[in-house]
């Protein structure tokens, strides 16, 4: 029979429940808080009871201390007024009391404990009243003054156990309506969320079931297109594979390529390297030479001047045997043979000075050669500082070429993981693009489960029955295309 009603019809069955029950539940409330009312007006009373018997063993003291009759007679007074409200209530509390606006309780725990505090309470009530008329220095005052001491606080104690019977009957009366309250919460939020769902739910729910049956259509659509780009994708991705393989292949090339120039930057490097130290070397020699050829110029020098003072001593030797000439041509016959000394003296004075001029002049000529040399020597050392110094600048070049061949090859092995990785990543988005198109294939069939069930929906809704007919089937009439490219194979086969 339920299944006849449409959506709105069950709304409306539910709101009745709910009224029902408020109504119910209202009634309990208001049962409940009426007996808390009268129960909080007991608890009240119940607690004066405890103050008043505080109050009446004062008011005996007091009697008792009385120094003048007009204050005995009103703390008499107070007593007696004191002891017969004390006495109304009870009985009110036991019994009930109308004009107290007292109900007899029914717990029988406060029952007995009411039971126990009367039976206190009559002989009690008899030693107040037998101070009350009793002069304070007969005998039976002070008997009635002792037992009201003595029996003061067993009457209090009993009080307060009432007392406390009391409230927690009245926590369980208070929990009662709670649960009721908490119930009439719930019944209103429920009621508030029918109606909530009835105005903000059953027609948006309809215009949203027509709205699902535009969307199904459009999500076929959707589908197909989203096939037909995935099939464009995974051939986009099988040309980016082949490109990538391609730039892989040719980085791995260079990479070797740049390897074995690496290698051969260091072996000239090494090479440079010996070059440098040999020409340090010959530079070094040509340094010594240089040095030599300075020796060799002094040397010579001191010879030429040698050779000088040789040249003076045959030109002195020289005038020396013309002299003696003279001296032997002047002695005549006794200086002949001293004038031949003379003049072979003369003769070998010439001969050296001579060989000294010759000797001269052939250390001239040698010192002019030694300077030359000499000169050559230090053209060839800066030309070999040039060199070395050259040398040294091409070694330092030939390794900052080698560290950066070395930093060009670990580059391109990074390029070349990285490409990899991208072919890896192109490799996958073949993959995903072949999932896309059959995603969009199973879209496409679940659109069409999707308008049966919008039907079933409006159905629902409205009421009555449906059954979906050939022209709902999701059977897709018109399925996106499912065969995939022959690039996108190629790729899913690497």
């Amino acid at each position: 029979m339920l299944r006849s009603f449409g959506l709105q019809g069950k709304l409306n069955m539910v709101l009745l429940v709910f009224v029902v029950i408020g109504l119910i539940n209202a009634g309990m409330v208001y049962t409940v808080v009426s007996k808390q009312k009268a129960a909080a007006r007991t608890i009240n009373l119940a607690g004066r009871q405890r103050m008043l018997t505080q109050k009446m063993s004062k008011e005996a003291s007091f009697l008792f201390t009385a120094s003048t009759p007009e204050d005995r007679r009103r703390a008499a007074k107070f007593l007696r007024d004191t002891a017969e409200l004390f006495g109304r209530t009870l009985k009110g509390l036991q019994f009930g009391d109308k004009g107290q606006h007292l109900i007899a309780t029914k717990n029988k725990k406060i029952q007995a404990k009411l039971a126990e505090i009367a039976q206190l309470w009559e002989p009690f009530a008899q030693a107040i009243a037998t101070l009350a008329e009793t002069d304070p220095s007969a005998p039976a005052f002070a008997k009635a003054m002792n037992y009201i001491r003595e029996n003061n606080l067993r009457l209090l104690k009993t009080m307060n156990e009432a007392v406390e019977l009391y409230e927690a009957d009245n926590d369980l009366d208070t929990i009662l309506v709670l649960q009721a309250i908490l119930l009439a919460v719930l019944l209103a939020t429920a009621g508030s969320l029918w109606l909530l769902f009835r105005r903000s739910l059953v027609q948006p729910l309809a215009n949203t079931a027509v709205s699902l049956d535009d969307n199904a259509h459009s999500i076929k659509s959707f589908a197909a297109s989203i096939s037909e780009a995935a099939d464009n994708l995974a051939d986009q991705a099988s040309k980016q594979a082949a490109a990538t393989e391609e730039s892989s292949a040719s980085l791995e090339e260079l990479t070797s390529m740049v390897k074995l120039n690496a290698d051969n930057t260091a072996q000239a490097n090494n090479e440079m390297q010996n070059t440098k130290h040999v020409v340090e070397r010959a530079y070094q020699f040509m340094e010594d030479m240089n040095k030599a050829m300075a020796d060799i110029r002094s040397a010579s020098e001191e010879t030429q001047a040698i050779v000088k003072t040789i040249d003076e001593i045959a030109f002195q030797t020289n005038l020396l045997s013309l002299n003696a000439a003279v001296e032997a041509a002047r002695a005549g016959e006794a200086g002949a043979g001293f004038a031949v000394v003379a003049d072979e003296v003369r003769s070998l004075a010439l001969r050296s000075a001579e060989s000294a001029r010759n000797t001269s002049t052939l250390i001239e000529n040698i010192v002019q050669r030694i300077e030359g040399g000499a000169d050559l020597v230090r053209k060839a050392t800066d030309a070999f500082k040039e060199v070395a110094d050259g040398a040294a600048k091409v070694a330092v070049l030939l390794d900052e070429i080698a560290n950066a061949n070395k930093e060009q090859a670990v580059g391109i092995d990074q390029i070349n993981i990285g490409i990899t990785e991208m072919d890896k990543a192109t490799q996958q988005n073949a993959a995903m693009a072949e999932e896309a198109a059959a995603t969009a294939n199973d879209m496409f069939k679940a659109a069409g489960e999707l308008t049966v069930i919008v039907k079933q929906i409006s159905a629902m809704i409205t009421g009555g029955s449906s059954t979906a007919g050939e022209g709902d089937a999701p059977a897709g009439s018109a399925a996106p295309p499912s065969d995939q490219s022959a690039p996108q194979q190629a790729l899913l086969t690497q």
